[in-house]
């Protein structure tokens, strides 16, 4: 503390101090608010079990990570050094959640693959179906 200055405007921060927070990109507990509506979005979803929770988490705190680039990016504005970080991190966060989005049936192209597996059936049923086939035309 300055001893030569005014004790009485010297104010400790409060717990859990985010004052000086701008954006949240490396602070997570600034995100995670906004991680936790996707994640549960996500687990809303019919095709996410149990076994897909750590990674709905990934993928929510991904798209919370890149909210927030994007939020940073237009504030700053394109052009700046600053910038150019900022939109390479988001680029590469949004690839690894291309990813992942993938794994979990959150694009249309593996909704389009999850719903055909689901109406086509086993190997072992199509296998069974071919051999009557067969046998019907013998």
């Amino acid at each position: 503390m300055n001893r030569n200055g005014t004790p009485a405007s010297l104010v400790p921060a409060p717990a859990g101090n985010v004052r000086a927070a701008r954006h949240g990109i490396y602070s997570e507990r600034l995100r995670e608010p906004r991680a936790q509506e996707h994640f549960d979005a996500i687990l809303d979803l019919p095709w996410i079990g149990e076994a897909d929770i750590i990674g709905a988490r990934q993928v929510a705190r991904l798209e919370a990570l890149i909210e927030a680039l994007s939020d940073e990016v237009f504030r700053v504005g394109v052009g700046s050094k600053k910038a150019e970080k900022l939109i390479d991190m988001e680029l590469r966060a949004i690839r690894r959640q291309a990813e992942l989005l993938s794994r979990f049936g959150l694009d249309p192209k593996s909704r389009a693959d999850w719903t055909a597996k689901l109406t086509s059936g086993t190997l072992g049923e199509r296998i069974a179906a071919r051999i009557a086939e067969i046998e019907a035309n013998e």
